[in-house]
């Protein structure tokens, strides 16, 4: 998953970097949160480097989370939600 946060100011380098990870095959989750199941991390950071844009950029390899586990841990985030909720 590669999150990046480029300054309006850098319009030109946030339109590059969208170009960038469409080619590379990555889909786009929200404008600046894109993901793909290839493994890219060691090709896609030298090519942030040599152009200068992984200064904006954060890349988090992870794995999928099934369904079963993102029930739990969703119904641990409201859990811990609620409990904060009753506190005040």
């Amino acid at each position: 998953m590669v999150i990046f946060d480029v300054p309006e100011a850098e319009r030109h380098v946030r339109d590059t970097l969208r170009w960038i990870l469409s080619e590379c095959g990555f889909i786009m989750l929200q404008k600046s949160v894109w993901m793909t199941r290839k493994d890219v991390v060691k090709p896609l950071c030298a090519l942030l480097q040599g152009a200068k844009l992984d200064r904006w950029v954060r890349i988090i390899v992870g794995s999928e989370l099934k369904r079963a586990q993102m029930r739990l841990l969703l119904t641990r985030i409201n859990a811990a939600k609620q409990s904060t909720k009753n506190l005040s």
